[in-house]
């Protein structure tokens, strides 16, 4: 089997977006049949979200707390590769950020994912993430959610060597990570600086195709490309990735 990759990343800028938000399509125009797509949504209210067709929600973390509510969701679609242009959501009237991820080389029936966490953590700097993954070879993101605007986070690992960071907002960062022997994951610990947050952070695990070719591929993407939104900065962005050589 081959890890799955992150191929592409596009984002909406944290702030009140209104009630019909374009979420651009990861790589768009290079879609192809059975392209696994990951959106994920702050939404600073616990009204329900109008999905654009096709997609399904696969995780929620409801942060209830008085003084940091807010919804973050993760929702996926399998592509018939004709998908292109954006992906229109109805969210309530409130502040709301977006970060979408176009995934390869996943399983094409079923579910794509093998495993999700979600944390709730209240009036701290880290939010702490673990599963155990049942199947070899899965691609690991992990996005953390904060009522503060503003955050700047930082990496599970720190230091880039094992997380890639591929989106930092304004109120959520998304880091990936190749997960190569089924097992636990340890502690996946998230961290925004500054004073304490109100946390709602989700962790999934994408599984590959059965039946594919064992082995794991020296040649992985790099996620690392500085964020092109970066913080503040209101509007679509697309993030690419570049390649690296770091073996197995």
């Amino acid at each position: 089997m081959a890890i799955p990759v992150l191929a592409n990343t596009t984002s909406v800028a944290g702030g009140f977006n209104g009630t019909s938000v374009a979420v651009p399509v990861p790589g768009s125009g290079s879609v192809v049949a059975d392209d696994v797509m990951l959106v994920f949504g702050h939404i600073e209210s616990d009204t329900a979200v109008t999905l654009p067709t096709g997609f399904a929600q696969l995780a929620l973390a409801e942060q209830n707390d008085v003084d940091g509510t807010h919804r973050h969701y993760c929702w996926w679609k399998r592509t018939t590769g004709a998908d292109s242009g954006n992906y229109t959501f109805q969210p309530p009237d409130v502040y709301s950020e977006w970060v979408a991820h176009r995934i390869t080389g996943c399983i094409t029936s079923g579910n794509p994912w093998d495993v999700t966490d979600t944390d709730l953590t209240i009036n701290s700097t880290t939010s702490v993430l673990s599963f155990t993954t049942t199947v070899d070879e899965t691609l690991i993101i992990a996005v953390g959610s904060v009522f503060n605007t503003g955050a700047d986070f930082t990496d599970p690992d720190g230091a880039g060597t094992v997380w890639t960071e591929t989106f930092d907002g304004d109120v959520m960062a998304s880091s990936w990570r190749d997960f190569a022997t089924a097992g636990a994951t340890g502690n996946v610990t998230l961290t925004v600086s500054g004073l304490g947050s109100w946390w709602a952070s989700i962790m999934v695990a994408m599984k590959p195709p059965t039946g594919a070719a064992s082995g794991h591929p020296t040649m992985r993407r790099w996620g690392g490309v500085p964020y092109v939104g970066g913080l503040g900065v209101s509007g679509p962005t697309e993030s690419h990735t570049r390649f690296w050589g770091r073996a197995a």
